[in-house]
């Protein structure tokens, strides 16, 4: 099985592109109500927390770097079925897929509650729902270099809030 590719010029992005989507990533909807969950969870123990989350994302990464120098222009999908075989290979991509799509309906219901708090508290959920992914869609289907410029619009736009 061929699992290195070489993706087309128009599908890829500058190296130093991917820093602001990672950061655009991270500080999403999450960084209006971080505080407040960090806060009530851990009390005044938070920077435990903070501290093993943090070893274990450095561990995570780490991992992943090991694994990408055995693939170099792999996708996740093709790594899964050549490391763990077609069943569970395919299996661990479909559990990939099904936490994404979790994360984004967490992301979505929080983006919407911001909108409702902020500016429009009578509009149902689901109209606030709808636009909301009609304007991911829109953004998804026009490529990952209108996301990345996105992203980058976005780091700047928040800024402000360090």
């Amino acid at each position: 099985m061929k699992i290195n590719v070489q993706p087309k010029p128009t599908t890829t992005i500058a190296p130093y592109m991917t820093g602001f989507v990672v950061m655009s990533t991270q500080i999403g909807v999450g960084i209006l109500g971080y505080q407040r969950v960090v806060a009530a969870e851990s009390g005044h123990d938070a920077w435990i927390s903070v501290a093993i989350a943090g070893l274990l994302s450095h561990l995570t990464i780490w991992i992943i770097c090991r694994t990408l120098r055995h693939y170099p222009s792999a996708d996740l999908f093709g790594i899964h079925r050549d490391v763990y075989g077609k069943i569970i290979g395919n299996l661990f991509s479909l559990l990939y897929i099904l936490y994404f799509i979790a994360m984004a309906m967490v992301i979505l219901r929080g983006y919407i509650e911001v909108v409702q708090s902020w500016i429009f508290p009578g509009i149902p959920i689901w109209i606030l729902g709808s636009i909301l992914l009609f304007l991911a869609m829109y953004t998804v289907l026009g490529g990952i270099r209108v996301i990345t410029g996105y992203a980058i619009i976005s780091v700047f736009i928040t800024i402000w809030l360090f």
